[in-house]
């Protein structure tokens, strides 16, 4: 019933739609829409085409629409067309069609076949306006993009160049940073153009004829009112005005601005300058939305400024950091120096008192200890910096231990501990110098927070490919919180327990980092001793055999020795050890008086300070070595700076050996008597 009745009413009834319809359909569409014959050549556009580009669509004029593509786009957009016409399926691509006013509009033209018998008989398209969600997504792409280049500057004048760069092609034909000094003054500090060619007479327009803090309008207004400002269309008569000369016109003429933007750069309250982006000879146009893309942009470069400067304070005092620790471990080696070659000297004179022996054993003890103290506050800061030398190789284990309890023995006797070693020899990856340092220091800890007589045992044990070596007391113990910074810089578990600077074991684990090993700690708890276990790669190849060291000889004459030192203390206990050596001592307290010295008397040996008043010790280096060719005569550096400048600074002046103070006077009397 319900069946037949639909037959019987003619509204239900499928009828084609009559071509007036159609066309008020197509006409009153929001969007542009066209017909093509089955050639592809357009015979229809509706009125949105008309109101776009501002003319009216002449059906005699044949192809002209597509002078309303942009010339980027339209080779593409021709080429799919050929395509979709050559094998009847559907048109679909994105391209720019330029409005009355001359900007270009991003749109999605989709085209679809209309058949007959199978075959193509015309097409009908639309073209989509989707330009304010391209740029949206272009816009987040780009901040994105920019975020991350961003975030890989650490010096701020590079983040301000790389902000222009970032803009340029992307946002911008050329880009420009200024900043404000603390007078008020503007310097331009970074430029950017689309066009390599135009970039150098860009930088010399924007030389010529600065930004003017007072200017009514544009960067110079920027800086000094912090509001954005955007010019969507730059007239001629805007450059006319802007112009000082003819040459300043013609120059804005050719790579001026053609449209125009700039947003402030901010600190939180304080405005440090501003981005100016251009477009000059591309013909593209700033619009509203541009402006919060630019605002967002210095924003986030702004963020990534202050991060800079503050990777720039902290490099700063880093290396603040680095020459107070250089200056003070050559204030301290200065006085030491004396103290150790005046303690060698007296115990060279034979005493009848065993109360003076023990009080110079003590003392030397603790010259030494302030001497390992000093180096090892040096490593801990080389290693911070990335500067300190390692040399990984084949190394003996045991012969490392045998250096650590060596220098360890003063420790260890002083509190009455007696040692336990266990373990067999093997071969590691490591550094036989630094492996002993490592050890020593974590045998003084022991020693230290020991009891009284509390023994302390170094265990060596293979485990797999590595080696564990334990050194284990039986002291104050750790209690969970303290394993945790036990190996932090300067940390001192107990205020009132064993002196120290609190950087040994720091030291230690960050060695054996860098040798490819681990350092753990552990214990029951307070009272229950300590466990410092360092783990080492072993090595795939024996250590090489130690090479025995040949009987130092004694001197077969007396040498003519230079002593010049501006510590008067340090050179005349020097010079009385080099003169009980059997040796020809002369005397200098400053560079003038060590130079005239070295030329009148032609020693062999000269021992020189650096940091002499009058003349530098270099300087006195250099020119004796003028005088007095490397056979005739041997240089020695003694000195408070260590640093490996300072190395490479003697080595240049022509020293021989470059020696830090204390130097042990057991090598000096060696190296001289060779």
């Amino acid at each position: 019933m319900l069946h037949a009745q639909r037959e019987e009413n003619p509204a239900t009834v499928a009828r084609p739609i009559p071509p007036n319809a159609f066309h008020q359909l197509v006409e009153a569409l929001p969007v542009i829409a066209w017909v093509a014959d089955a050639d592809g050549r357009v015979t229809y556009f509706n009125a949105r085409w008309s109101e776009f580009v501002g003319q009216p669509w002449d059906p005699s004029l044949g192809d002209a629409h597509r002078l309303a593509v942009h010339p980027d786009d339209l080779p593409a957009s021709r080429e799919r067309w050929r395509d979709a016409l050559a094998t009847g399926t559907p048109f679909d691509g994105e391209h720019r069609f330029r409005r009355h006013d001359g900007v270009y509009r991003w749109h999605l033209v989709r085209a679809v076949p209309l058949r007959a018998d199978g075959e193509p008989t015309r097409w009908i398209g639309t073209c989509v306006d989707i330009d304010d969600r391209r740029r949206g997504n272009d816009a987040a792409r780009f901040l994105a993009d920019a975020s991350a280049a961003l975030a890989h500057v650490t010096d701020p004048r590079s983040t301000l160049e790389r902000l222009a760069k970032l803009a340029v092609p992307r946002f911008a034909d050329w880009a420009a940073i200024d900043v404000l000094d603390g007078e008020g003054r503007i310097e331009r500090v970074a430029l950017a153009h689309a066009d390599p060619t135009l970039l150098q007479r860009v930088w010399d327009g924007c030389r010529r004829h600065p930004v003017q803090l007072d200017a009514p309008h544009g960067t110079g207004a920027v800086l000094r009112t912090g509001t954005p400002e955007i010019v969507p269309d730059v007239p001629e008569a805007a450059l006319e005005a802007m112009a000082v000369d003819e040459q300043h016109l013609a120059w804005l003429r050719d790579a001026g601005p053609r449209s125009f933007l700039c947003a402030p750069l901010e600190l939180g309250d304080g405005r440090v300058g501003a981005a100016s982006f251009v477009f000059s000879t591309s013909g593209r146009r700033y619009r509203p939305s541009d402006l919060d893309t630019a605002t967002d942009l210095c924003q986030r470069a702004t963020v990534a400024l202050q991060n800079a400067r503050l990777v720039e304070a902290l490099r700063a005092a880093d290396r603040e950091k680095t020459e107070f620790l250089a200056v003070l471990a050559h204030e301290l080696r200065n006085p030491l120096a004396p103290l150790r070659t005046g303690i060698d000297l007296v115990a060279r004179t034979p005493s009848s008192s065993p109360a003076a022996q023990a009080a110079l054993q003590a003392m030397s003890r603790q010259v030494t200890h302030l001497t390992h103290l000093l180096d090892d506050l040096l490593d801990v800061d080389r290693i911070g910096r990335g500067v300190l030398r390692i040399r990984r190789q084949p190394t003996s284990l045991a012969e490392a231990l045998d250096v650590a309890v060596e220098t360890s023995a003063p420790h260890l006797a002083a509190g009455g501990h007696p040692l336990e070693r266990i373990g067999p020899d093997v071969t590691v990856m490591g550094d036989a110098t630094r492996l002993a340092q490592v050890f020593s220091n974590l045998l003084d800890n022991a020693a230290r927070y020991s009891v009284p007589g509390g023994r302390v045992a170094l265990t060596t044990e293979v485990v797999g490919d590595e080696v564990d070596v334990s050194v284990r007391d039986a002291g104050a113990g750790l209690s969970p919180d303290d394993l945790q910074r036990v190996f932090e810089p300067f940390v001192r578990l107990d205020p009132d327990g064993p002196g120290g600077l609190g950087i040994g074991l720091t030291l230690a684990r960050r060695l054996i980092g860098l040798l490819g090993g681990t350092v753990t700690a552990h214990s029951d708890g307070r009272g229950h001793g300590s466990t410092f276990r360092v783990r080492l790669p072993l090595a795939d190849t024996p250590a090489a055999p130690p090479r025995s060291a040949p009987p130092t000889p004694l001197p077969t004459r007396t040498l003519r020795v230079l002593v010049a030192d501006d510590n008067r203390d340090a050179a005349d206990l020097l010079a009385m050890w080099l003169t009980t050596s059997g040796h020809e001592v002369h005397v200098a307290y400053d560079g003038e008086q060590a130079l005239a010295l070295g030329q009148q008397l032609r020693p062999d040996v000269a021992l020189l300070d650096l940091g002499m008043p009058k003349l530098d010790g270099r300087d006195v280096a250099r020119r004796l070595r003028a005088e007095q060719p490397a056979g005739e005569l041997l240089l020695v550096a003694l000195t408070g700076w260590g640093q490996a400048e300072d190395r490479q600074a003697t080595a240049a002046a022509g020293f021989d050996h470059h020696f830090t103070k204390p130097i042990d006077l057991a090598v000096l009397d060696a190296l001289l008597a060779g």
